[in-house]
């Protein structure tokens, strides 16, 4: 993954928990696909929270987890 960062994705009981460790950012889902799909859109919004826009990355954690 670009710069180093993961998508790591647990089960915990009816949800999945979708972290991304290196900015600590964490969401959830009803479905491994829905949980992803929310890492995704936390880490854009996290990123962008910086003045960076994520198409100015090459990818998105949940993208490559795949």
């Amino acid at each position: 993954m670009k710069d180093g960062l993961r998508a790591l994705i647990t089960r915990e009981k009816d949800w999945y928990i979708a972290r991304c460790p290196e900015l600590s950012v964490t969401t959830q889902g009803a479905t491994i696909d829905e949980a992803r799909a929310n890492l995704d859109e936390a880490v854009e919004i996290y990123i962008e929270s910086f003045g960076v826009s994520c198409a100015q990355t090459e990818e998105s954690p949940a993208n490559s987890a795949r």
